[in-house]
């Protein structure tokens, strides 16, 4: 009986250890299935077209550059400088793209107190939601009711040009002078408002043009070449 004991005992453990192995053969295949099946997909994944994504547009960078102030005191040629200084700030900063109350705040702030307090007081009047434009429009009125004309037109006739002065330079401060000086607009007949009409001269020249011109000669430095431009007999402002 103990021979057969043995046996039996043999026997089963045979049966185990094939078990076993038999456990250890699926278990392993199992492994490489899962691995080829990760394998393979990853490979589907790399072949496969990427979504096109297009990218956010990037807003373009601001420029830095300093802004203009304009003090209460200025005179008119003082606003027109200051004016296109203001526009190159507004494109460097791109305040077209901002809201209308980023705009207005990014002007008050290229005003002195003075005039800041003169907008907040109502003293320059403008619409209740007004735009920057409107409010520069505004405060270059302003700017003209402060100065009496005669001011700047005395100015105008007193400018000569210095020794060392280029004509461009001359000529440049003497329009923006003239600009400020308010002459008005004499390019038609005081008489009968036309340029051309029966009872008036054929052909009216423009008045204004005519005053920027002799100032321009009477207050060139150089005495020969003013005398070469009096020489032309019907010299006008087409340099």
């Amino acid at each position: 009986m103990a021979e057969a004991a043995i046996l039996e005992l043999g026997l089963l453990l045979r049966q185990q250890m094939d078990a076993a192995a038999k456990r250890d053969e699926q278990l392993t295949t199992l492994v490489q299935t899962t691995m080829e099946t990760v394998r393979m997909s990853a490979q589907s994944t790399s072949r496969r077209t990427p979504t096109s994504v297009s990218p956010n547009p990037q807003t373009p960078k601001q420029i830095s550059v300093e802004r203009p102030i304009l003090l209460s005191s200025s005179s008119l040629s003082e606003f027109t400088a200051w004016e296109e200084a203001w526009r190159d700030y507004s494109v460097c900063q791109q305040l077209s793209s901002q809201s209308r109350e980023t705009r207005v705040s990014a002007l008050r702030q290229a005003f002195d107190e003075d005039l800041r307090r003169f907008l907040r007081e109502g003293i320059i009047s403008m619409p209740v939601h007004a735009d920057a434009g409107e409010i520069i429009a505004a405060v270059q009125q302003y700017i003209r009711r402060q100065r009496n004309p005669l001011l700047d037109r005395i100015a105008f006739y007193a400018r000569r040009q210095s020794s060392g002065e280029s004509f461009d330079a001359f000529y440049t401060a003497l329009r923006e002078v003239f600009t400020a000086c308010d002459f008005p607009d004499m390019s038609v007949c005081q008489t009968c408002s036309s340029r051309m009409c029966s009872t008036c001269p054929a052909q009216l020249r423009r008045v204004n043009d005519d005053i920027l011109r002799d100032r321009l000669v009477i207050g060139i430095w150089n005495n020969d070449t003013r005398h070469k431009l009096l020489a032309e007999s019907d010299l006008t402002l087409a340099l």
